[in-house]
């Protein structure tokens, strides 16, 4: 009812809101209300009905608003009744509040049930719960509801006398609160009837305020007038909104108040009581019955006692949550309390705040003063309020007294403009306009807000001591049952530890960052005294005694600076101006650079705003000085509880050993949780992100401080490692020695602020630049950011960054200075100790592999050779008698070669297998392994130090397959079904439940496993992803795992606990076996004999028991740490390719040069290099980025010219120009190569030595052994006396004996070049000083020694990795046919070579590239083929260079565009550069044996067979590869044999892959087809040939019709003429003439022909989008200069009596449009012609002879213009049925047709034509032409244009619909019916049984051709010839052995 009546004032609602209020204070409400509910809900009908009936349009007659009473006006308006008012809105609302009305008055059953039932006993327990803890709750916090409206109530909208009572009722009840508890209780209940009674009278004094009659009573009882009334707070609102808005605050107010008065008061005032003793035992009581609490069995539970579990649990979550809440509002209430003091005082400076803010400033270190201070605080700010409310009232007015007049001199004299000061606003009592008040006072209202918590808080927690019988907190922390010795047990412990000690360990390194975040924030003056505090301080960081003094001295010095601040920033008051002037009035040369000065001295003026305002951050300075001190102060307590905070110092931390360091060791632990790993990151990796940001300080400003930061970065980077294992105290001083330098910076930029900001123009342009003198704060002194003199656009000093990096390094230097630290520094220590383990690991890993491959390849040799040999004695022979030929051999009977057809014992056959087939099984299996190990290996296992065993790569790959598949088919591997059926049994199932929970609960199951099923995917992918990466680093992380475990042994025996050898061996054992994270055997042999597939799993299954996430993680991870080289690769060509100049050209050739060729990794040289060079390169960069090089400025049009014109700009060519991120490749190339360094000293690869240096090292180590003893000396020589070769003494006298002995198979230059490296080693090692001849030729040899090492490797790991070569070229065709304007003469200009080829136009250009890529894929094929490595490596290093040259030295002068912006060249480089890593890596490792000619057909599948298809469709490049092969292969086969060869393989290739998916898919028998895959293929097939045939009508019906597009005419020309004669007139109509139709033009031309059908059948094939109207030019745009014998001759011809030769008269139109094939112009032409009739001739002759005369008609308007004939003659020609009125555009044709819709009459119109002439001043003819005679509108024509197709789609519309069915359905006919016609002919090939044997005998040529034996590859192909000719022997052949 009040809010019906707040929302709708009027008399008939007010009624309404009295009832309520008197229903409100019966004595049984709800009883009376629910008796009177029908009386209300009646009187609301009545009011709806009332309104609903005005709402009708009816005049005041029929319906009067209006009534006359006794001679007074009764308006019902002010009874709510409007005509026309009332909106549907209005009256929906309305029936809401009756709908109420109706609700209540239809409970009054039920509630006198209820009241029947709770006299019984009958309650919900459920309901009764929820009821209480609803209730409890109100009881406890409805108050501050009622606050909260009372505040609003008080301070929202513009004071008033009613808001003042509101402020000083609040300010009473505040008052009581805070300062006198026990009165406020007493009181409480006082002041709710207070605030209510007063409530409902302001509401009703309002609410009668807004009817027309009482306003003249207010004024006459009060003697008011309108506006002191409103300063009352009584005025009217005209519109609905704002009457809402006045009202609604009341109403809510009140009706809060009474909820608390009337129902919740006497339960709270009892909450808060002191609790008794009888509630202390009751407490205690429930507190122990909630401990031992036991819940029911949930099987016993009904599902009210869920619910009420439920209810308890998070009943009890948010209790827990509220206990936390409560300590932290408890221990810093009083803090947030003071921010707030200072947030008010400093956001509206003036003298009241300022008062506040003194005095609480200088008693912030007095703790015990506070509750005082709060107390006084509210009293001042309440006093403070009033008055200022009472300023805001209208009747109040300021003297003009306040106002003083300030008159002075300022710096150029007299002050002009305003000088009257507002004495009120210095005051802070200043008159606020509109609702601004509530804003200017938010200040003091939240401090009086956060004083009323406080004391709430600290209330809640004395009452709870009492009643718990509890002691006060004595340790200030959230989490008390957490101290230092929880710290280290998991990740949540160790949160809730910082979260109570965070300030206690770290409050020091607080002080500091706010000081320098201060100075940050200030740069003037006082920043300088700041940082001279701050030097002093963080130089007495070590002496805490000290420092604690100085802190005091600090504090005080700080406050007394803080309050001059806030005194300067509000200034002298006003009436001391005329008197009192500020001395420094004169400061400065001008009037700027006096205001910069003011303002950077913070000093005050009357007329200048020259003090800052002050900044929350000084405060902050000053409040953790204070917090530091008490922390300080309570030493003693806390540190049994928050642990030692003293800072350690290196000479104590260097004595700590691994036995005496108090923490534990996370670094060796096994299992891990979170804590461990973030503390893993935190001590290990996180000075890579302090260096990363000391290096982005050093390069986002360009100044002389930046130097220091990165000559410090590239210090830390080369000796990080040796820093940090040597002295701990050594390490500390040198990152102290940074910090200093950091601190240097920040003081020496700050001191600098006086110069830019200040004396800016006086500044030397190149000084600003070099010491980055530039004003931060440039608005602040009144900079405008355009108007720098230097042109400078920087206003930033970068000492945001500056600050930045202190606070990483002072972060990084607590690291150091930590005992954690010394666990990470003692693993670095012991992983170099170890490294040479490592190193072993690597090198016996690719030896063994190298050394398996050897012995494999032995094998399968010999088996081989086993088999040709048994092949050569059974066909022995063959041809004894005779000496046949190679011809004689093929077409021969070889019908004895197929012995193994004859009839055997199964025992022979497979005794036999193992010999026949053993061979060629190694070659298959080859062919479907992957390793550097097998022959035909994939990309996937490029690296050396991916492989393994073939019994242990196949079990991975199987392992693979399986997981893969598992995760194809959504199964989890780990799933139980009997888990899941058990757990189904067991899960009890409703006997009856309701349909709607059905519903929901299968809605629910589809939508949890749609989530689970995308979940199970992305889990699957990731998972997947993770066993690829795994699978090919897995022998990598087992050498990191094995390191890992060495170092925990290692530490833990330093710990103290040495374990002997067997507990060591024990432990190794259990740290593999139990490894879940990917520990694995050693890599170097393969799996145990009689290990399980499940044994493996888990062996070979990294992070198995982890997260998919985890696993991805740690995949990626380890990945990102073994592959670090490809990575540091990877980028380095990244960056050339984004800036393509000579800096970044010298790393990307060292790689593809040197890195990639070096064996078996990169040396220690090459990365030394890269580092250094790098670092170079930054310095270079860095220097060049000054503005003073003439080419940085951006601002120079020829400069800016030259940058975009040639492509050959030195700055961009050498790579020194300036640009904003030019440092970012940089330093992630440079940090990259820096980790990746690390990560091979960690593993032992630093030092690595080529296989050649091991093999000298072998020689040296025997030539320094010891002498050799006279025995031995005599043992070892032979009968002449001379030594033996290889003997101990003969090694010593000649050590290059041994090594030519060794190698005696090299080559001269082979034995010379290792002659040299001998003879070094040797020099090196005696210490002699080598020539320098001989330095310069070792030098000048190294590039030979390099390469020849490369091509002659001891230990090389064969792999294949041609496919990926070839299509990396491919792909570069396709980007350089799509792509070849990129590479053309003009990169700039979008080229079309397709366009160009369909013009019989083949750029040059494209030619050559084209011919170019397929040379190099032709000679990549022949090197390929011809195992040549030597060609391999000279073509390589050739193309290099080419390459290089070409992209970054000629195209750009070629094509005028740098390198950088052409997207497609770079696209091409990129994939280039991977051609080159790949042929780099295949020349490191070598060719296979037998390398894999077809490639293609290498897996038998699906995927293989349809590639295969798509292969051979490619025209000619099946035969030209094949053609290839034969020319690089030695074969005795001729080239038709050899292409009879390879159809074979080809047609065994497609039957091997059809059995293999017959045997995946088996059928059994008897089986009928599936009716549903008959539904799918043949509807697919059906479907398919039905649409192809078709396909031309609907294509033409679609592509027209629906997607087709209009193509309106864009113009017209019209020409008229006669005979042979000259042309009468030409006219051109352009597109302004031409409008298109509407849709009400289109219906309209369609009613003009309501019965005509045939006209009706041509338009509906258009719409209005097809018609325009075309208005024809009537004037001839060309003259009529008929020569006078032609007209003569004219007129003869017109003079016929009677016609024997009539003339011919033309209408020729061409109408101008779109040409839809290419976008250009397309013109359609027609014409109509007509003989002249008598009639016409005798017209045209009187017009001619009229203009030979100069006769006829003038222009009105114009005397000049004559129109030739007469009056009594003809003056227009008129030629009937010559015009057309529609014309029809065809889509396919170029001729324009007349449209002829059946009403001849109006289709084609007379055309008339009038001679027009111009007269000069003799009135002579100077010029003749002709015009089209008629109104306007009547030489118009309508135009349908027929749609045309899309441009893409226009080349089917050019087939037409004839040529698409001759191109394309007779075509897909053909091949569809070519499909299954003559399948019975290959049966007898295609249908084969078994074609392994087949397939064997395929691979047995192959091997025997390899090795040479070139008679048994004549006996093997003649074999296979045999078998073909002889059908018999075929099906023998092929015949499935059971």
């Amino acid at each position: 009812m009040v809010v019906w009546s707040v929302a709708y004032i009027s008399w008939n609602t007010f009624t309404l809101m009295m009832l309520s209020f008197i229903l409100w204070y019966c004595h049984n409400s709800g009883r009376w209300t629910l008796l009177l509910s029908p009386i209300f809900t009646i009187y609301g009908m009545l009011m709806v009905l009332m309104e609903y009936v005005y709402a009708f349009d009816l005049t005041e007659d029929e319906l009067p608003t209006n009534i006359k009473m006794s001679g007074q006006i009764l308006k019902l308006s002010e009874f709510g009744i409007e005509r026309g008012e009332t909106t549907f809105g209005d009256l929906l609302l309305k029936m809401f509040f009756v709908l109420t009305f109706v609700i209540v008055m239809s409970q009054r059953k039920a509630v006198n049930k209820k009241i029947k039932a709770a006299q019984n006993g009958e309650k919900s327990e459920m309901k009764e719960a929820s009821e209480s803890k609803i209730y409890q709750a109100m009881c406890k916090y409805w108050i501050i509801v009622v606050t909260a409206n009372h505040m609003f109530m008080a301070f929202s909208g513009r004071p008033s006398g009613i808001k003042i009572v509101y402020m000083f009722l609040l300010f009473i009840f505040i008052h009581t609160f805070v300062t006198m508890w026990p009165v406020w209780k007493k009181i409480l209940k006082v002041y709710l009837m207070v605030t209510e009674v007063f409530t409902i009278a302001a509401l009703i004094a309002v609410y009668t305020f807004q009817f027309e009659n009482i306003p003249p009573l207010w004024k006459n009882a009060t003697g008011f007038n309108d506006a002191q009334l409103r300063d009352f707070g009584l005025y009217q609102e005209k519109r609905q909104y704002e009457l809402a808005a006045l009202m609604m605050p009341h109403t809510i107010f009140l009706l809060c108040s009474m909820v608390q008065l009337h129902y919740v008061n006497e339960e709270f005032l009892r909450l808060i009581r002191d609790p008794t003793p009888e509630a202390i035992a009751n407490a205690a009581k429930a507190k122990a019955a909630a401990k031992h609490k036991v819940k029911d069995p949930k099987h016993h539970r009904s599902a009210m006692g869920h619910a009420r579990d439920i209810l308890y649990e998070a009943q009890h979550k948010v209790s827990r949550r509220m206990v936390y809440l409560h300590r932290f509002l408890l221990f810093h209430l009083e803090k947030i309390v003071y921010i707030t003091v200072m947030w008010a005082a400093i956001s509206t400076a003036n003298a009241q705040r300022g008062i506040l803010l003194i005095v609480w400033i200088l008693l912030l270190p007095y703790k015990k003063l506070h509750w005082v201070l709060g107390t006084l605080t509210c009293l001042y700010i309440s006093v403070s309020l009033i008055v200022n409310m009472f300023m805001q009232l209208s009747f109040v007015t300021f003297h003009d007294s306040l106002n003083i007049e300030c008159n002075i001199e300022d710096y150029s004299g007299p002050r002009k403009g305003s000088n009257v000061l507002d004495q009120m606003k210095w005051l802070g009592f200043q008159r606020m306009e509109g609702d601004q008040f509530i804003i200017h006072v938010q200040g003091l209202v939240s401090i009086v807000v956060m004083i009323m918590f406080e004391r709430a808080v600290g209330r809640r927690e004395a009452y709870l001591n009492l009643l718990n019988n509890t002691p006060s907190y004595v340790v200030t922390s959230i989490f008390p049952i957490i101290n230092w010795r929880h710290a280290d047990i998991n990740l949540t412990c160790a949160v809730k530890y910082y979260i109570n000690f965070f300030f206690y360990n770290f409050g020091l390194e607080v002080c500091y960052v706010t000081t320098l975040l201060t100075i940050l924030a200030t740069q003037d003056l006082f920043s300088i005294f700041y940082g001279i505090m701050f030097w002093i301080s963080f130089g007495m960081r070590k002496k805490t005694t000290a420092l604690r003094k100085y802190f005091h001295f600090q504090i005080v010095v700080l406050t007394l600076m803080y309050i001059w601040i806030y005194l300067s920033s509000i200034g002298m008051p006003p009436f001391l101006c005329p008197k009192v002037n500020y001395p420094w009035i004169k400061l400065g040369t001008t009037k700027e650079q006096h205001t910069r000065l003011l303002v950077w001295l913070n000093l005050p003026e009357f007329f200048v705003d020259s003090s800052r305002s002050l900044h929350i951050l000084e405060f902050f300075q000053i409040f953790f000085l204070v917090m530091q001190q008490n922390s300080w102060r309570m030493k003693h307590l806390l540190k049994d509880y928050g642990g030692d905070n003293a800072v350690l110092i290196g000479s104590r931390l260097d004595e700590v050993t691994v036995a005496t360091n108090p923490t534990e060791n996370f670094v060796i632990i096994r299992h891990k949780n979170s804590l461990h790993k973030i503390k893993i990151f935190i001590f290990e990796y996180f000075s890579w992100l302090t260096l990363v940001i000391v290096f982005w300080t050093g390069t986002t400003q360009i100044s002389l401080y930046c130097l220091g930061y990165l000559v410090g970065f590239f210090y830390m980077i080369f000796k990080q490692q040796k820093v940090i294992m040597g002295s701990v105290r050594v390490l500390i001083r040198t990152w102290y020695f940074m910090i200093l330098y950091s601190t240097f910076v920040i003081f020496a930029k700050n001191v600098m602020q006086l110069g830019p900001c200040v004396f800016r123009d006086d500044l030397n342009c190149h000084a600003r630049e070099v010491f980055i003198m530039f004003c931060s704060y440039s608005e602040r002194y009144k900079y405008a950011t355009d108007d720098d003199s230097c042109g400078f656009t920087n206003s930033s000093s970068g000492l945001g960054w500056d600050i930045t990096c202190f606070i990483f390094l002072m972060i990084q230097l607590r690291i150091f200075s930590s005992y954690e630290f010394l666990h990470v520094r003692e693993d670095m220590i012991t992983s170099v100790n170890i490294a040479h383990l490592g190193y072993e690991m690597y090198n016996n890993l690719i030896e063994s592999d190298a050394k398996q491959r050897v012995s494999e390849e032995s094998a399968c040799i010999e088996e081989i050779k086993h088999t040709m040999s048994r092949l050569k004695a059974s066909n022995a022979g063959l041809y004894v008698a005779t000496k046949p030929g190679h011809y004689d051999v093929i077409r021969g009977d070889n019908s004895s070669m197929f012995s193994e057809l004859n009839p055997v014992s199964a025992e022979s056959k497979s005794e036999d297998k193992p010999e026949s087939e053993k061979a060629s099984d190694v070659l298959e299996s080859g062919k479907g392994q992957e390793g550097p190990n097998v022959r035909f290996s994939s990309f996937s296992s490029q690296d050396p130090t991916t492989v393994g065993t073939d019994s242990h790569r196949d079990h991975l790959k199987r392992l693979l397959a399986l997981r893969a598949a598992e995760i194809e088919n959504g199964e989890d591997p780990t799933d139980d079904p009997d888990l899941d059926s058990s757990s189904a049994e067991s899960t009890p199932t409703p006997h009856e439940d309701s349909k709607a929970k059905v519903i929901c609960l299968k809605i629910y199951t589809i939508l949890k496993s749609i989530f689970l099923s995308l979940l199970g995917c992305l889990s699957g992918i990731m998972k997947w992803v993770a066993l690829k990466l795994n699978l090919w680093c897995y022998k990598y992380r087992n050498i990191l795992r094995k390191l890992e475990i060495q170092k925990a042994i290692i530490s833990r025996e330093a710990a103290g606990a040495a374990p002997d050898a067997d507990a060591r061996e024990r432990l190794m054992q259990s740290d593999v076996d139990n490894a879940s994270d990917g520990s694995l055997p050693d890599p170097s042999k393969g799996p145990p004999p009689g290990a399980s597939l499940h044994h493996f799993e888990e062996l070979e299954g990294f992070d198995q028991t982890k997260h998919p996430v985890v696993q991805f993680i740690n995949a990626l991870w380890f990945f990102y740490i073994i592959k670090g080289d490809l990575i540091c690769y990877i980028l380095i060509i990244a960056n050339l390719t984004m800036t393509a100049s000579l800096l970044s050209m010298v790393l990307p050739l060292a790689v593809f040069f040197w890195a990639t060729f070096a064996s078996p990794r990169p040396t220690k040289k090459f990365w030394t290099f890269v580092m250094l060079y790098l670092e170079l390169v930054i310095c270079i960069r860095f220097v060049f980025q000054f503005n003073f090089f003439y080419w940085n400025d951006h601002t120079d049009p020829s400069i800016a010219h030259e940058r975009k014109t040639n492509p050959y700009w030195f700055p961009y060519f050498i790579g020194i120009d300036k640009w904003k991120n030019w440092m970012v490749m940089d330093l992630l190339q440079l940090f990259t190569v820096v980790f990746h360094v690390n990560v091979i000293k960690q593993m032992g690869l630093w030092e690595v030595r080529g296989f050649s240096d091991n093999a000298i090292e072998e020689v040296l180590r025997k030539t320094m052994c010891d002498q050799p003893s006279e025995q031995q000396m005599l043992a070892e020589a032979d009968e002449t006396g001379s030594m033996k070769p290889g003997s101990a003494l003969d090694i010593q006298r000649n050590p290059f004996s041994q090594l030519t002995r060794e190698h005696n198979d090299l080559p001269l230059i082979g034995r010379i070049i290792l002659k040299m490296k001998l003879t070094a080693s040797l020099t090196k090692r005696e210490g002699i000083t080598p020539s320098f001849s001989q330095r310069a030729i070792h030098t000048l040899m190294l590039p030979v020694m390099f390469y020849w090492e490369v091509l002659h490797q001891r230990i090389t790991l064969v792999t294949d990795v041609y496919v990926y070569m070839v299509t990396v070229d491919i792909i570069n065709t396709i980007i350089v046919v799509f792509g070849f304007g990129a590479f053309g003469e003009y990169a700039n200009v979008k080229t079309d070579v397709m366009k160009n080829m369909l013009a019989n136009r083949v750029p040059t250009g494209f030619l050559m590239l084209l011919l170019f890529q397929f040379f190099m894929i032709f000679l990549d094929r022949a090197l390929y083929l011809k195992k040549n490595l030597a060609g391999r490596l000279y073509f390589h290093i050739v193309l290099m260079c080419f390459v290089h040259g070409w992209l970054f030295f000629l195209l750009p002068g070629t094509n005028g565009s740098p390198f950088f912006v052409n997207r497609i060249a770079q696209t091409w480089y990129s994939l280039k550069c991977i051609y080159f890593l790949l042929s780099a890596y295949q020349i490191r490792v070598g060719y296979p044996l037998i390398v894999n000619i077809n490639f293609i057909t290498k897996h038998h599948s699906l995927k293989g067979l349809i590639a295969f298809k798509i292969y051979k469709a490619i025209p000619f490049i099946p035969e030209l590869g094949s053609i290839m092969n034969w020319m690089f292969t030695t074969t005795t086969l001729d080239l038709t044999h050899w292409m009879c060869l390879w159809t074979i393989e080809h047609s065994i290739f497609e039957i091997k892959c059809w059995r293999t998916m017959a045997k995946k898919a088996p059928v059994p028998r008897g089986r009928i087809f599936p009716q549903k895959n008959k539904y799918i293929v043949g509807g697919i097939l059906v479907t398919f040939a039905i649409s192809v045939c078709w396909f031309p009508l609907l294509s033409m019906n679609i592509i027209l019709n629906i997607v087709g597009i209009p193509n309106n005419p864009t113009g017209m020309d019209i020409q008229v003429g006669m005979d042979t004669f000259e042309q009468l007139m030409t006219a051109v109509t352009d597109n302004a003439s031409i409008t298109e139709y509407t849709e009400e033009d289109y219906n309209k031309v369609i009613a003009q022909y309501p019965d005509d059908a045939r006209a009706r059948k041509f338009l509906n094939e258009f719409d209005s989008t097809q018609l325009t109207d075309i208005n024809m030019i009537t004037e001839s745009q060309s003259l009529w200069t008929i020569s006078p014998p032609q007209k003569m001759l004219l007129i003869d011809r017109l003079s016929q009596i009677p016609i024997t030769t009539p003339l011919q008269i033309y209408f020729r139109w061409n109408v101008k449009r779109s040409d839809p094939r290419d976008g250009g112009i397309q013109y359609a032409t027609g014409e109509t012609s007509a003989y002249f009739t008598q009639e016409n001739m005798d017209s045209m002759k009187v017009i001619v002879q009229a203009s030979i005369a100069g006769t006829g008609l003038k222009d009105p308007g114009n005397k000049n213009i004559i129109t030739f004939g007469s009056q009594t003659q003809a003056t227009t020609l008129e030629i009937a049925d010559m015009m057309p009125k529609f014309l029809h555009l065809t889509a396919t044709s170029a001729a324009v047709i007349p449209v002829d819709l059946g009403l001849p009459a109006i289709e084609l119109k007379a055309l008339s034509l009038s001679l027009k002439g111009h007269l000069s001043t003799t009135d002579e003819v100077e010029s003749m032409w002709w015009e089209l005679a008629g109104a306007k509108g009547e030489n118009m024509m309508v135009c349908y244009s027929d749609k045309v197709s899309p441009k893409m789609l226009q080349p089917i519309v050019d087939y037409g619909v004839v040529g698409l069915y001759l191109g394309v359905v007779l075509v897909v006919g053909n091949i569809f019916r070519n499909l299954y016609a003559g399948l019975f002919r290959k049966i007898q090939l295609g249908q084969l049984q078994q074609v392994e044997k087949l397939h064997q005998l395929l691979n047995d040529i192959s091997l025997v051709r390899e090795l040479g034996e070139m008679n048994l590859e004549e006996d093997l192909f003649g074999k296979l010839v045999y078998a073909y000719r002889s059908p018999e022997t075929l099906l023998k052949f092929t015949k499935k052995n059971l």
